[in-house]
């Protein structure tokens, strides 16, 4: 049997993980409780933009919002289908799961078309896979936006580099992947940019070049729907930007980049990048560790690629996203958390890619070779990632968020008026984060004080409220809370 023919085997092993993951951790994603920390924030946006009341992206260390609220938008369109899940964050971690498995079908998808080859689209399943759960599968279902971009990214990628190849088709595939990265953490900037007007550049070329003038039906459709969600996910942050002073967050953003400052040298933040690529392969930083990255890095640069083919531009868009990544990295402030520059996974899942396509093609001549290349070594591969990732249990590693049940009730409506909360704690805005979270959930309209707004959200920002619509409140120190007009006795 050719390879051809297994054409849909890539995307069988990936819904065989899928299902079997589900099927054994189908009690967590009913019941999960809801993680502490920045948690009940993530799941309180969830909430607004059920209400579409959600216009920016998860908060930022560095005060400011990232661009937009995708993430949130389509865990609200999704979660309402999860009627077996009982608790925000289960239904919430599901979407994600399912999220995730939706953007490597599409990058699979894009990889099968290169080459019209089963093999590549398995190596890549299996790194992809590999790579996701090195250290622990928690990124596969995490909601948190570190977690959340980088199987986005890796679509991008595959599907831009199908794009510029002249396959006009994954111009949809390609837009989505990049708007999810870009909305939901800066660190991907950069690279997108560069690569999506490269892809355009190298597209409309292939276009004019060729001897097809005319979009089929199906590339027609893909580019408009590409336009569609380009210009529909900026909807939000763009009337945020309209609203408030100085182009609200997206004036944040933009002063925050054009801040100058290195806060660590070269050295330190070259060690900062390898790390995440030999964190895959179980090694520490040393000479021999470093030779070896070298070898890998080296092996797609001297593979033999035509111009103008997928492949060729999957490695260009590689190497200009390993440059943008050690721009990006300048800016860091403060300690280098690995959760800062999460996106390089995506870029540690093409370089393995490609090495991994180069070795097996090379060790597949002869018949011997090839049973051990096509059959022997990717179904011992599966089965262990299989059983890492779909038999270990979730490890979520965080605290389960307080029940807050007797505070609520001392808010009944008949005392909303004339009592006061206070919030004594000195890490509040974690505690204001909760209490915010299940109020929302109960109806009560909040709005939140400096200087935790950026944390929030400035639509919710207790001068933006005032300002617009004067009402009694109660105080929580940090949170006011009103009675929803439609929610109140009078209504």
């Amino acid at each position: 049997m050719k390879p051809s023919s297994l054409k849909v085997l890539p995307q069988i092993l990936l819904s065989i993980v899928l299902l079997g993951y589900l099927l054994r951790h189908i009690d967590f994603f009913r019941f999960a409780c809801e993680p502490a920390g920045d948690y009940p924030l993530l799941l309180l946006e969830i909430e607004k933009a059920k209400s579409f009341e959600s216009f920016t992206g998860p908060y930022s260390r560095f005060g400011f919002r990232y661009p937009g609220p995708m993430q949130f938008y389509l865990q609200a369109l999704f979660q309402p289908l999860l009627f077996f899940s009982f608790t925000s964050f289960a239904k919430a971690a599901m979407v994600q799961l399912l999220l995730n498995f939706f953007f490597l079908f599409m990058a699979t998808a894009a990889v099968h078309s290169y080459r019209r080859s089963a093999l590549d689209g398995i190596v890549f399943v299996l790194v992809a896979l590999y790579v996701l759960t090195a250290g622990t599968a928690e990124r596969m279902y995490d909601i948190w936006n570190p977690h959340i971009i980088i199987a986005p990214c890796v679509s991008f990628l595959m599907s831009a580099a199908a794009f510029a190849g002249g396959m006009t088709i994954f111009a949809f595939p390609a837009a989505l992947s990049a708007t999810m990265v870009l909305q939901s953490h800066l660190s991907g900037t950069i690279p997108i940019v560069i690569v999506s007007i490269a892809a355009i550049i190298a597209a409309i070329k292939v276009r004019r070049t060729g001897s097809q003038e005319k979009f089929s039906r199906g590339e027609a459709f893909s580019v408009l729907a590409a336009i569609v969600i380009a210009v529909l996910a900026w909807v939000p942050p763009s009337l945020e930007a309209l609203t408030f002073a100085g182009f609200g967050n997206m004036g944040d953003i933009v002063r925050f980049s054009l801040q100058a400052g290195m806060d660590h040298d070269i050295s330190k933040l070259a060690r900062y990048l390898v790390g995440f690529f030999l964190k895959p392969l179980g090694l520490e930083a040393s000479p021999l560790s470093l030779l070896l990255l070298c070898v890998v890095l080296l092996i797609p640069f001297l593979e033999k690629y035509d111009r103008g083919t997928p492949y060729y531009w999957l490695r260009l868009f590689f190497y200009i996203g390993v440059v943008s990544l050690a721009i990006t990295s300048l800016k860091i402030q403060g300690r280098l958390f690995s959760h800062v520059l999460s996106l390089t996974n995506a870029f540690v899942i093409v370089l393995y890619f490609m090495t991994a396509r180069a070795v097996c093609i090379y060790l597949s001549k002869g018949m011997v070779g090839a049973i051990m290349i096509s059959v022997v070594l990717p179904a011992g591969l599966y089965i262990f990632i299989f059983a890492k990732i779909a038999l270990q249990p979730p490890q979520m590693g965080r605290r389960c968020m307080t029940d807050n049940s007797k505070l609520l009730s001392r808010l009944s409506p008949e005392f909303q008026k004339r009592q006061v909360i206070s919030i004594n704690d000195p890490d509040s805005w974690g505690r204001a984060a909760k209490i915010a979270l299940q109020l929302y959930r109960a109806g009560y309209d909040l709005c939140i004080k400096e200087p935790w707004v950026y944390m929030f959200g400035r639509e919710i920002s207790c001068d933006y409220k005032s300002r617009r619509e004067p009402r009694d409140s109660l105080q929580l120190n940090l949170i006011e809370v009103s009675r929803r007009p439609k929610d109140s006795p009078e209504s």
